[in-house]
Order: C-alpha cells, then structure tokens, then sequence
C-alpha cells in the first residue's frame, strides 16, 4: 500500500466517519459537537497529542547552530501543556482538534506529492480546504458552534453538508481504491 492510498483513505475514513456519525444519530451527534469545543478532557486530551507530535517534529528538526537550544524543547513541551490547559482552557479541544489537522496536513501533502495520477490534485485540493478551515478554527474557535448553528439554520441546508461528507469519503475511497 502506497502513502498515497494511506493518505486517501485517511481522508475517506474522516469524512465517512462524519457522515455516519451524523446519519446514525442526529440528535446525539448535534449535542455533542455543540458540546465539543467546552469538553475539558477532550480538551486536554488533544493537546497533549498535539504538543507531542509538534514536540516529536522539533526533535528530528536540525537546530544547526542553535543545536544546545534542543534541549529546551523537553522543558518547553510539558511546560506549554501546563499553561495551555490552565490559562487557555476556553474552546481548548477546538483549537487542539484544529492543531492536529494543520500538522497532519504536511505528511499528507508530501504523501500525494509525487503522485503521477491527476486525482492527486482531487486529495491536494480538499486537504488544502481542510488547511485553511483548521486555521480559521485555530484563530476563531468560536467559528464551530456558529458554523453548526448556520448548517442547522435550514433542513436542506443540513442534508447538504451530510451529503457532501458522504460523497467526498466515498471518492477518496474510490481514488484509494481504483487510481493509487
């Protein structure tokens, strides 16, 4: 299995997840993505994947001359969770959800990069989409909750976005599946 196939059905998993998720029970899946960016422990939970992914990437990092400063980094990571969790526990888990997605997107990228079929295009794109909708959350977590409020707004508008989760899962599916 090629990291291009890997990055497609990451992608398909995430939207089809959604989709299902939002499918199975409406209800229950609008209660708790309006209660998702004050979850505490999801919160919590995410930095701390965040911070060590974001600390396992300054460590392979080369410092060059500024190499005796690496060891900052094992203080510095434990000590930023400490204060993101306490002085910036506000939409946490948003913030850290959309954390991840930005540092998941470069692996990703460099995944479907060299790929010599033109559905990689399809995967570069909706990853960038995915970018730049992290960064906004990152900036405006506050974004989430208005963003579903909009989507719920109107009956048609909802069925909409499942649908385009639905149908953009099963083409990353189906370009893991039948291009790469």
């Amino acid at each position: 299995m090629s990291y291009a196939q890997i990055t497609a059905f990451s992608l398909a998993a995430l939207m089809l997840g959604v989709f299902v998720f939002v499918l199975v029970g409406k209800e229950r899946a609008q209660r708790a993505l309006e209660a998702f960016p004050r979850n505490k422990l999801a919160g919590q939970i995410l930095t701390g994947i965040a911070l060590l992914w974001f600390g396992w990437l300054l460590h392979k990092l080369n410092f060059g001359r500024f190499a005796h400063l690496k060891r900052g980094v094992y203080v510095g990571i434990p000590v930023m969770f400490y204060l993101l969790i306490t002085h910036l526990h506000e939409l946490l888990a948003v913030r850290a959800i959309a954390g991840i997605i930005l540092l998941a997107g470069v692996p990703m990228l460099d995944a479907i990069r060299w790929e010599p079929s033109p559905f990689r295009l399809v995967i570069t794109v909706a990853i960038y989409i995915m970018i730049v909708r992290a960064m906004f959350l990152v900036v405006a977590p506050y974004r989430w909750r208005q963003g579903l409020k909009w989507r719920r707004a109107h009956p048609l508008r909802e069925k909409a976005f499942t649908a385009m989760y639905g149908l953009s899962g099963a083409a990353f599916l189906a370009i893991g599946l039948f291009v790469f």
